[in-house]
């Protein structure tokens, strides 16, 4: 079971915090959920997987699945938060090499504040 929250951070970054397993079962949960707030004016989706208990390979590539569809939306997705073992299987299925992985949510969304500084039109 996998569920995702979504506080809304500003109006161009949003946290989608993940709770449980990400497999077979639960990719189309990942992948609504994504797709729900890609595009204008989302910049950053930060994913906090500090809840998630298991990842397996079909979860690793709903991940990369999700960076595309963020990608083409025009948004940067980002992950937040690997506990010690969710982070060896993002190493050991190589989602690590395809998506940025952040240590914590608040250095992530330091990152989505710099990015949405940087596209925000001059005054």
């Amino acid at each position: 079971m996998l569920t995702v929250a979504t506080p809304q951070i500003d109006e161009r970054a949003v946290i989608l915090r993940l709770e449980g397993d990400l497999d077979a079962a639960t990719v189309p949960i990942l992948v609504h959920a994504v797709r729900a707030v890609v595009g204008p004016p989302t910049v950053v989706i930060v994913l906090d997987v500090e809840g998630v208990g298991f990842l397996d390979t079909r979860g690793a590539l709903a991940l990369q699945v999700a960076r595309d569809e963020a990608r083409a939306g025009g948004s940067t997705l980002v992950l937040a938060g690997p506990t010690p073992a969710l982070s060896r299987l993002l190493r050991w299925t190589l989602a690590d090499l395809a998506l940025p992985i952040f240590p914590t949510v608040t250095s992530a969304i330091s990152f989505a504040r710099r990015a949405r500084d940087r596209d925000a039109p001059p005054c």
